[in-house]
């Protein structure tokens, strides 16, 4: 029974990943555990469309900006009462609106289907994300 999906990829790319016997893990204990099922194939090539597409190549930019935001505000918050705070803080505040600009890029280059799926997946990091520099803002104040 051929696997779902089967009829959208060029019958040669099936033989070549069923022969190449994909290694997942390696244990010193045991064999590698290799990808020879139907699902790991199949989700393998419904992923690389989309990692080959503008939205994907932003969705990656998404997740590079928004973990350097963090981590930028991370260390705004622990130079909190240094002389570095200032410097940390605004630096952290650039990235933050950076990773805002590319989410809201995305939002509006996508239709109205996907649009609620990125906002599904990237919603509540976005407002965690913007209530963090809410924090960092208010610090400053102080």
């Amino acid at each position: 029974q051929p696997p779902p999906g089967r009829d959208s990829v060029h019958p040669q790319m099936w033989r070549r990943l069923l022969r190449a016997r994909i290694p997942l893990s390696f244990s010193p204990r045991r064999a590698p555990v290799t990808a020879t099922s139907w699902t790991l194939v199949v989700r393998f090539i419904r992923t690389m469309p989309r990692l080959m597409t503008d939205t994907g190549k932003l969705l990656d930019e998404l997740t590079d900006k928004f973990s350097e935001a963090r981590m930028e505000i991370a260390d705004a918050l622990d130079s909190k009462e240094t002389v570095y705070f200032n410097e940390d803080a605004k630096i952290a505040l650039e990235v933050t609106g950076e990773a805002l600009e590319v989410y809201e890029d995305i939002l509006q280059s996508v239709d109205a289907e996907r649009k609620k799926q990125i906002q599904t997946e990237w919603g509540m990091r976005i407002e965690q994300l913007k209530q963090e520099a809410k924090l960092l803002e208010d610090a400053d104040d102080h």
